[in-house]
C-alpha cells in the first residue's frame, strides 16, 4: 500500500472513530516497516478497549528490539485470553537471558494450548540437554494434531533411537518438511539394500541445498572411489558453515598417509 493510502486509511479511522478501522491501518503500517506508525495505532485502538491488539503492540516492541516492554504487552495479551501470545512471550523471555526453567514453563503453556511451533521449539531444548523421552513426547503431540513439521521431527527422532524399518512411510513424507529426515530415509534405504535408492535421495537433498546431505553422500561416493566428487561436496559443504564436512575435507585431502 502507497504511504499516501496509508494516510488516508489513518483518517478515516480518526474521524469515524473505528478503532477495528485503526487495527488495520496498524497492521499495514507494520507490514510496511512503519513500526512507530504501527506502535501508536495499536495502542490507540487498545486503550479504545480493542483488547485482540494486545499482541500487536508487543510484536512492534519485538521487532524494535524493546524485548522487555514485548514481554510485558505479550503477557498482557496472554492474561486477556490470547493464547497465540503464548509462544512470542517466551521469545522475549529468551531475548532477556531468563532462566531455561522459566522460559521451558511459558514454551510448556503454549504448547499445550496447541501451538506447534512452540512444542517444536521446547522440544529441541530439552533434547538439547538430553531429556529425549520428554522432547519426542512434546513433538509426537504436536504431530499427531496435525503439524507436518512436527511429524517429520518425530520421524527422525524415532529413526535415531530405533532404526526402525516401519519408519519408511514417515520418513518419506516428512523428508520435504525437515532435512534431516531426507537424510535418514537414505540411511534405512542404504541399511535396507536399496543403496542406489539411498544415493539419489541424498541427491536431492544436495540439489535442495540440505546440508543433512552433503556428507553422507559425500562418504558413499569416496567408498564408491569418486575422491574427487566426494571432495567438491565436502568442499560445497564447509562453504556452508558445515564443522563436520570441513573435518572430512581436511582427512580427505590429507589421503591415507596424511
Amino acid at each position: 500500500m502507497r504511504p499516501e493510502d496509508l494516510d488516508s486509511l489513518a483518517l478515516a479511522a480518526a474521524s469515524a472513530e473505528d478503532w477495528d478501522l485503526l487495527v488495520d491501518l496498524g497492521c499495514r503500517q507494520f507490514d510496511s516497516g512503519n513500526l512507530s506508525g504501527a506502535l501508536d495505532s495499536f495502542t490507540r485502538a487498545v486503550t479504545e478497549g480493542r483488547l485482540y491488539a494486545l499482541i500487536n503492540v508487543g510484536n512492534c516492541h519485538y521487532e524494535m528490539g524493546d524485548y522487555s516492554q514485548a514481554a510485558e504487552w505479550f503477557g498482557k495479551a496472554e492474561a486477556a485470553g490470547d493464547t497465540t501470545a503464548t509462544y512470542n512471550l517466551a521469545l522475549a523471555l529468551e531475548h532477556l537471558d531468563r532462566s531455561a526453567e522459566q522460559v521451558d514453563e511459558v514454551l510448556t503453556r503454549a504448547a499445550s494450548a496447541g501451538d506447534a511451533k512452540a512444542a517444536i521449539d521446547l522440544a529441541f531444548r530439552l533434547r538439547a540437554r538430553g531429556e529425549y523421552s520428554t522432547a519426542l513426547m512434546h513433538v509426537a503431540e504436536a504431530a499427531a494434531a496435525g503439524d507436518e513439521l512436527a511429524a517429520a521431527i518425530s520421524s527422525c527422532w524415532r529413526w535415531d533411537a530405533t532404526h526402525d524399518s516401519g519408519l519408511e512411510a514417515a520418513l518419506r513424507r516428512g523428508q520435504s518438511r525437515f532435512p534431516s529426515a531426507r537424510a535418514d530415509l537414505a540411511e534405512l534405504l542404504v541399511l535396507t539394500g536399496r543403496r542406489q535408492e539411498g544415493m539419489d535421495v541424498l541427491r536431492t537433498g544436495v540439489a535442495e541445498g540440505e546440508l543433512d546431505s552433503f556428507v553422507p553422500l559425500a562418504n558413499m561416493l569416496e567408498d564408491d572411489g569418486d575422491l574427487t566428487g566426494a571432495t567438491q561436496l565436502l568442499r560445497a559443504a564447509a562453504e556452508l558453515g558445515d564443522g563436520n564436512a570441513r573435518e572430512n575435507l581436511e582427512r580427505l585431502l590429507r589421503g591415507p598417509d596424511g
